[in-house]
């Protein structure tokens, strides 16, 4: 079907004049210097060619001011259609004049942790009944490519809908930046959106304390970093070289140490490979600090655990991420000190 020009290009049709600029008598007046100097025909035609360009130049400004103004700001809210750098943000995805779908993020989207997203689908259901959803996220700055959504097949309509109105997902990246987050059908393209998601803070995480019983019967309490009934690992209480006890065993740039994990969670959202990675602030660059293919199981109120021996390569803030098949449950921030 032949796409209907849109109707700001109407205002082309028309002079860009409120009235005529050309008119009659100044015509008749060129026709009369015309005959009394004929000898100078190719000089005149010399000098009309500045004057002719100054009004197509002056005539292109006033067309332009004629534009509605939706035109000249559509670039605030574009769709898939208007779009012509592929890293616009923009939240709908539009095929032929038509919504496929708009994303609607958690108004505080920010990377590093888990944040909820709904997509309203606009097809009826049976486009997707029986069908698999998935989701990739890309990173413009980087390039990096997440997983977000695993492949996921649909078996009904959103509660309380005829169809994907509602469909939720929830998901964390990793860095702050501009994403473009792409839609999949049985591993097919369905449309994609653009989306700003905020930088983390880079505050140093909390301490808190898991309390526990001794062998010998006593009571203690082990502390961790992070956040409690997400994801934590034990820092202290730490007797240093001196002989002192530290709520805090300081992390040194270089040197590897053991530190126990604590994973919050479901037995779905914790089952599979735990690997966590790091990335220092003021850098893109990701790299993975330690892994194991399963988590032990729950110890100290938490539902998992893991022993790890983690080493930061140099001093500074850095971003701890835990990670479980892939899947991003939480980021630490710790201080490294020089050796």
């Amino acid at each position: 079907m032949k796409e209907q020009p849109p109707q700001w290009s109407e205002a082309f049709n028309s002079s860009p004049f409120m009235k005529p600029r050309f008119t009659e008598q100044m015509k008749q007046d060129i026709m009369n210097k015309t005959k009394q100097r004929p000898q100078a025909k190719e000089q005149r035609s010399l000098l009309l060619i500045p004057a002719m360009a100054i009004l197509v130049v002056v005539s292109a400004i006033m067309v332009f001011a004629l534009l509605p103004k939706n035109v000249t700001e559509q670039g605030q809210n574009p769709t898939s259609a208007a779009v012509t750098d592929t890293w616009t943000a923009r939240m709908e995805y539009r095929l032929h004049d038509q919504t496929l779908f708009t994303i609607f993020p958690d108004p505080n989207l920010t990377a590093g942790r888990p944040f909820g997203y709904m997509i309203h689908f606009t097809a009826p259901f049976a486009t997707f009944a029986g069908n698999q959803i998935a989701i990739s996220a890309y990173h413009q700055e980087t390039g990096m490519s997440v997983i977000a959504l695993p492949p996921q097949t649909i078996t009904e309509p959103s509660s309380g809908y005829p169809g994907l109105e509602r469909f939720t997902a929830t998901f964390a990246l990793p860095l702050g930046g501009m994403w473009r987050y792409e839609v999949l059908v049985n591993d097919q393209l369905y449309g994609d959106a653009v989306l700003s998601v905020a930088e983390p803070s880079w505050m140093v995480s909390p301490t808190f304390e898991l309390p526990y019983i001794s062998g010998d019967g006593k009571n203690g309490s082990y502390i961790l970093v992070g956040e409690k009934g997400k994801a934590g690992f034990i820092v202290g209480p730490y007797l240093n070289e001196k002989g002192v006890t530290l709520d805090q065993q300081p992390f040194i740039a270089g040197k590897g140490n053991k530190y126990m994990w604590h994973l919050w969670g479901s037995e779905q959202e914790l089952e599979g490979e735990f690997k966590v990675m790091a990335v220092k602030q003021g850098s893109t660059e990701l790299i993975q600090v330690f892994s194991t293919s399963q988590l032990g199981g729950g110890l100290n109120g938490a539902d998992r655990t893991a022993v790890s021996s983690m080493s930061l390569p140099e001093p500074g803030r850095w971003r701890l991420m835990a990670y479980v098949n892939d899947r991003l449950l939480n980021s630490i921030v710790v201080d490294v000190v020089s050796k």
